[in-house]
């Protein structure tokens, strides 16, 4: 091998760049939606949830989590309260009030 230090060096940048980008990913996420929960749990992503509406049912270790509500009547202080980095949802979400409020804060 001629350029066994590149090599090192390309190595470690790789790993130092997917460590960073793992520590960029939201990590508190929210969703209002039963199908979307399903889906987030499905793909690993359960550990993150924080909280989810009242649709999110399956699996049923989603009912130990906090409820923000019913998806299509969410209040912004429940949701808020959680300090979510992310909010998973369709376009069925609302009030558009109450999302816009989430927006600003």
């Amino acid at each position: 091998m001629r350029h066994p230090v590149a090599l090192l060096v390309l190595c470690a940048s790789l790993v130092l760049s997917n460590q960073a980008l793992a520590a960029e990913t939201p990590q508190r996420w929210v969703s209002a939606g039963g199908a979307l929960s399903e889906w987030i749990s499905a793909l690993g992503g359960e550990a993150r949830l924080v909280g989810v509406d009242t649709t999110s049912q399956h699996p049923s270790s989603l009912k130990s989590l906090p409820s923000v509500g019913y998806q299509r009547q969410l209040s912004a202080e429940g949701i808020l309260s959680l300090r979510p980095d992310v909010l998973v949802g369709t376009e069925e979400m609302g009030p558009p009030p109450v999302l816009a409020q989430i927006r600003k804060a």
